[in-house]
């Protein structure tokens, strides 16, 4: 099964967003957008793992213990930061030093159990959308009059990703609730 860690938005957070979204008309014809459901910070992207793989994943998150993350949406971006882009994402004003240092906790405690983080730096972000193979890289709506919307992030959750053709469905396999 292909697995990752994330924390999920809050609702409102995810409305907001999808809402944005929404305004996306001509651009979308060129983007594989995220469902609304779907909005998530990624900690680390496992791949395939098996079912024991799963489980030991999620025992070395249920060992980190961390308080709330209290953070502000900042503004639209895109990877890579050279070259033609390939996805867009909102990243943070406040709260991305907090997660910026949950994802070095996170890796240090699945060190010891064999993964290494990837070969580039960690962004905290939220994956809007994917350009398509080989369409032009579209001009999306600013989203600066969402710049600053307050959000909490509360727990650390291990998902099972489901590839399908109307985008991928996110399942938890291991929550971890944050101290208050």
């Amino acid at each position: 099964m292909r697995v990752f860690a994330g924390l999920p938005l809050p609702e409102r957070t995810r409305e907001t967003i999808a809402a944005w979204m929404n305004t996306w008309e001509a651009e979308r014809k060129a983007l594989k957008p995220v469902q609304p459901t779907g909005l998530h910070v990624t900690l680390h992207f496992f791949g395939e793992v098996d079912e024991g793989g799963a489980e030991e994943i999620g025992k070395a998150l249920a060992a980190i213990r961390r308080n709330r993350i209290e953070a502000a949406l900042g503004g639209l971006s895109h990877f890579p930061r050279r070259g033609k882009t390939r996805v867009f994402a909102i990243d943070f004003d406040t709260g991305g030093e907090e997660i910026a240092s949950l994802y070095n906790g996170l890796m240090r405690s699945l060190g010891d159990i064999g993964y290494a983080p990837v070969g580039r730096p960690f962004v905290p972000h939220i994956t809007v959308a994917r350009v398509r193979r080989g369409a032009a890289v579209p001009v999306l709506p600013s989203f600066e009059p969402n710049r600053g919307t307050r959000l909490t992030l509360d727990r650390l959750v291990l998902f099972q990703s489901i590839l399908k053709p109307t985008g991928a469905e996110y399942h938890p396999l291991t929550t971890v609730p944050f101290d208050q």
